[in-house]
């Protein structure tokens, strides 16, 4: 009975360790700095600062839905 838990815990470990690896690097840094209630509590936006750029409106964050061309997400 030993063998058999000291093997799935040795199982489990080596699973783990291999599976959680980064595939891809991203360019840029991101923060979520909190919420746009501009419109009304429901409603708004979440504020994102990229690598400290100034959005169009020489705001110091993006709203999630004007984020500037060619950024992603990611494929999540």
């Amino acid at each position: 009975m030993k063998h058999k838990a000291l093997f799935f815990l040795i199982a489990s470990i080596a699973i783990v360790f291999t599976a959680c690896k980064k595939e891809e690097t991203f360019m840029s840094n991101a923060t979520i700095t909190g919420f746009d209630l501009k419109m009304c509590a429901c409603c708004g936006g979440t504020k994102i600062i990229i690598d400290n750029l100034l959005n169009i409106n020489n705001d110091a964050y993006y709203l999630i839905g004007q984020l500037p061309a060619g950024f992603s997400l990611g494929n999540f």
